[in-house]
């Protein structure tokens, strides 16, 4: 019964059953495996991972045990059968139960992320988003560059344990092996789900080595019909396997984030390109000021630069030649006169030169002297 019960728990411990209700269930498993390990009078058989499945198969072996020519069956088996019908029942339901709580905490997850005001703010939150709404312990966004993938950031819910081993992979350029589950995630764009990371192809050095993962699941990231990134998580070193609902949930919340990540991007661009034509029409607006002020100066008989210049140098320059002398004698540099009329610092350089020619003066403290004095 001893070997049976302790098999019972790795196998129940690959589900996150970390509520009371689902410490039930795991306890009823326990219970129903060693019955069976009882009334048998051997070991429970080695079963697989996932719970359902556990299920199944010890009600299997103990089902192989009815005599089918004589129809009798050990004394009781026949109800633990029967119970071990239910508590799949009772199973699924949780399982699905779950999932709901799961994906509606993913919703909000990415309902946060949607408040990002640009990509880096989005990166930067995705990860923390990611293990506090979908229930991951651990998730580590890698970048994706060819044949080859780079940690780039991550978070746990453990403080302090990813800072033990994670910052001396950040930037690690890893290739991609063609039977690795980062190769089939970018291959098939769908997520794999690693229940053992003793598989081929998982990388030992970084995911069992380093992050001491049992298993894990990994995601694309697609933006424009491009996998641009992974997305790997689990639930700690020493915490439940990963499932097929942890898989649905993080491919459910890499899904938004990719398509977060091209609404950003595209808001960015129209922010590049709206201040871009803004620049352009605002420069085109000071070179006709300018010509129009240089027309209107041809038209103005010339005032010998030898003569005292008493007030005629406000008759000489230009309205916004008399703004920028102003703001000079202000104090005003170059960057604060152009903020301040809304113009170029390359248009207030320009119309700095043309008053210290219209006055006669060298430079900007005879301009502001003249100014000062009149």
């Amino acid at each position: 019964m001893t070997r049976a019960i302790a098999h019972a728990r790795a196998v129940t411990d690959s589900l996150p059953l970390s509520d009371r209700r689902g410490m039930e269930l795991q306890a009823r498993f326990e219970y129903l495996a060693g019955r069976v390990a009882d009334l048998t009078h051997e070991a429970a058989q080695t079963i697989p991972h996932t719970s359902l499945r556990a299920i199944a198969q010890l009600s299997r072996h103990a089902t192989a045990q009815f005599d089918v020519a004589t129809g009798e069956t050990p004394v009781g088996l026949a109800a633990v059968v029967s119970e071990l019908e239910r508590l799949a029942s009772d199973l699924r339901h949780y399982l699905h139960d779950a999932q709901s709580r799961r994906l509606e905490g993913c919703a909000r997850a990415l309902s946060n992320l949607r408040t990002t005001g640009s990509v880096r703010e989005l990166v930067e939150a995705s990860c923390m988003e990611a293990t506090n709404g979908c229930g991951f312990g651990r998730v580590v966004l890698s970048r994706l560059s060819g044949t080859s993938w780079t940690p780039h950031l991550g978070h746990s819910t453990l403080s302090g344990e990813l800072e033990e081993w994670f910052p001396g992979w950040v930037g690690t350029s890893i290739t991609i092996d063609r039977d690795s589950p980062e190769h089939e995630a970018m291959t098939i764009r769908r997520p794999a789900l690693v229940v053992d990371t003793a598989a081929p192809g998982v990388h030992r050095p970084l995911i069992v080595d380093s992050g001491r993962a049992r298993s894990y699941v990994v995601a694309p990231l697609i933006c424009a019909n491009e996998v641009i990134g992974l997305l790997h998580a689990d639930h700690h070193a020493d915490g439940p396997r990963v499932d097929e609902v942890d898989r649905d949930v993080l491919w459910a919340f890499a899904s938004g984030l990719g398509l977060l990540y091209d609404r950003v991007l595209l808001q960015e661009t129209l922010r590049g390109q709206r201040q871009q034509a803004r620049d352009v029409l605002l420069s085109a607006a000071e070179s006709i000021i300018a010509l129009a002020e240089r027309e209107d100066m041809l038209d103005r008989p010339a005032t010998p630069a030898s003569d005292a210049l008493g007030t005629a140098w406000l008759e000489a320059l230009t309205p916004r030649e008399t703004d920028v002398l102003r703001l000079l004698a202000d104090g005003g540099t170059n960057q604060a006169i152009a903020e301040r009329l809304v113009i170029s610092p390359d248009t207030v350089k320009s119309h700095v030169k043309n008053i210290l020619r219209k006055l006669g003066v060298s430079n900007r403290a005879q301009a502001v002297a003249v100014y000062l004095r009149d």
